[in-house]
Parts: structure tokens; sequence; C-alpha cells
């Protein structure tokens, strides 16, 4: 009986030294961590979190598809010495992500970018981008309001579609109200010179 107990006591004891030494480590490879940060202290994500490619007639290197765990992103500048200029279509597509910041080198987001990220919240698009193509952040529940540079002179449709939480928009000084139909033509007509 006490060689029982003895037992169940080492057993006990092991059980929790291993349950103790899990506290406060990583979460395993596949699991996405849980605590986004500000975009101001958002260190550079590491370029193996990406697939990417250089693109010889844009002079620099999209990224592909997004394969970390990160919640938080900061796409980095310039991968192997060449500036990011392009974020390709579906790079971010149905991903966990919470918070994007896209660095001033990009002037391309591509066509379903960021769509069904439903859990962003927070998106800085810098006053390189020119265009922004159909669907790249469609389905972003998450999404509340968003600013888009003045640098902006080409946005495709249904850019913001099921941003159900997505009510204003602003460019150039204006707010534009995405819940209406009326809002969404005004904003792409001001940004597409009233294609």
């Amino acid at each position: 009986m006490i060689k029982k107990i003895l037992a169940l006591a080492i057993v006990s004891a092991t059980v929790l030294v291993v349950f103790a030494g899990c506290i406060g480590t990583n979460p395993p490879p596949g699991n996405l961590q849980e605590t986004p940060v500000s975009n101001s202290s958002l260190k550079e994500t590491p370029t193996g979190d990406f697939e990417y490619g250089y693109n010889a007639d844009l002079s620099g290197v999209v990224i592909k598809k997004y394969i970390g765990t990160s919640m938080s992103v900061h796409i980095p500048k310039k991968i192997e010495g060449d500036p990011v200029i392009s974020i390709g279509e579906k790079a971010f597509q149905y991903s966990g992500i919470m918070e994007i910041y896209i660095p001033n080198s990009v002037t391309q987001i591509g066509g379903d970018a960021f769509s069904y990220c439903a859990g962003l919240t927070s998106v800085t698009i810098p006053d390189s981008v020119t265009q922004i193509d159909a669907w790249a952040f469609t389905g972003c529940l998450g999404l509340t309001n968003i600013t888009i540079p003045d640098s902006v002179r080409e946005i495709e449709s249904e850019v913001f579609s099921y941003c159900t939480e997505l009510t204003n928009a602003t460019y150039k000084g204006a707010i534009y109200n995405l819940s209406t139909t009326d809002g969404r033509r005004g904003l792409y007509a001001a940004i597409n010179g009233g294609k």
C-alpha cells in the first residue's frame, strides 16, 4: 500500500514538472500565436514565412503566399536585397491574420490578396500603393474602417465586398459610407477618376 502511494506521488510530481515546463512556451507549429501587437512595434516577419518570387517586369519581389503562423504580420521591405513591390493574388487568403503592415515599397495589392481574413482588424496601406485589385479585402469581417492613401489611382470592383462591419473608407480627406451603394460607387469613382 505504501509503495502504491509512493508511486502515485512520484507520477503526480513528474506530471506537474512536465506540465509546468509547458507554461510560457511557444505554441506548436501550425497554431497561430494569439497576441497581436501594434504596427508601430511590429518587427518584420521572417522571409521564411512567405513564398515569394522575383518579377523582372516589375523589378522586385512579389509575395505569393503567407505560410507563417503569426496573427500580426509586417511584410519586409526587401527580400534578398530586392524591394517587395507586390502582394500577389490570394497571398493571404483565408489566413488567420489580425493585423498586417505593408511596407512603403509595395505598389500593388493583388486580387483576393486578403480575402476572407475574417479576423483582420488592422491594415496599414502605405502611400506607395497605386493599385488595389478586385476582391482584395472581400470578407474581412473584422475591418470597421480603412484609410486609402491618396497615391491609389486604381481600385477594381468588389474590393470591400462582404466586409459587413466596414462602414467607412477615407480617401483624400473624404469619408465614404460603404454600407450604401452610392457610397461604394462614390469611392470607386473618386479613385478611378469617374470611370
